[in-house]
């Protein structure tokens, strides 16, 4: 048996690019907010899921269901990397997400109601409200809860110069060749961005797990 079998391993340290997963979240929705700029602007181009008050509504209700799971895998990534894979849990955000469904469904059938609407599209959207606020509820009910650690080493102050000269050097090269070549190289540095840093995502979280580099 050799000394390694018995080596302790070292302790946690919470990284400090803690926030990326939000970052990266952010910058996926980035078509969904030059999509609404540009409509609210006026130059309207083919859109789906506004035909009828129905449509309208139901999607309204949903959207709190695709922002759930958004924010809890984002949260989720986020607290492990500030905690380790035990100190995982649900933002709160995400908790909030199944009273919006809840309202949003109750507010369109209200408005279906005031508009003479059909009653079978007012009991097809209760009844889509009712089964994502359910599957919600369960995900929430089943969502790992952190536990009770001792607080995590904090990064010392040598990790977190590191840290930023790591972030702020190659955002000083895509800034500098942006000026000198072309606007252009900001969105292919963004395309390879985003795969980037999930890749440093997932390389902090395996650190924290048992077998892990330490």
């Amino acid at each position: 048996m050799t000394d390694s079998a018995h080596a302790i391993p070292a302790p946690f340290r919470p990284s400090p690019f803690w926030w990326l997963p939000y970052a990266a979240g952010g910058f996926m929705l980035t078509p969904f907010a030059l999509w609404a700029g540009l409509y609210l602007s006026g130059i309207a181009g083919p859109k789906s899921g506004f035909g009828t008050p129905e449509m309208v509504a139901l999607m309204l209700a949903s959207l709190p269901l695709a922002a759930f799971f958004f924010l809890a895998n984002l949260g989720q990534m986020a607290s492990a990397m500030q905690a380790g894979p035990a100190g995982e849990r649900m933002p709160r955000a995400a908790r909030l997400m199944p009273w919006l469904s809840v309202a949003a469904g109750a507010g369109g059938i209200a408005v279906l109601g005031l508009l003479g609407r059909d009653t079978g599209g007012m009991v097809a959207l209760g009844a889509a409200t009712a089964a994502m606020v359910a599957l919600m509820a369960v995900s929430l009910r089943s969502a790992p809860a952190a536990a009770s650690l001792a607080p995590p080493a904090p990064p010392s102050a040598g990790e977190e110069e590191r840290a930023l000269w790591l972030l702020v050097t190659p955002l000083l090269g895509v800034a500098f060749l942006a000026l000198a070549w072309s606007p252009a190289v900001i969105f292919y540095a963004a395309l390879i961005g985003v795969p980037l840093a999930f890749v440093a995502i997932l390389s902090t979280a395996h650190a924290g797990m048992p077998g892990g580099s330490p």
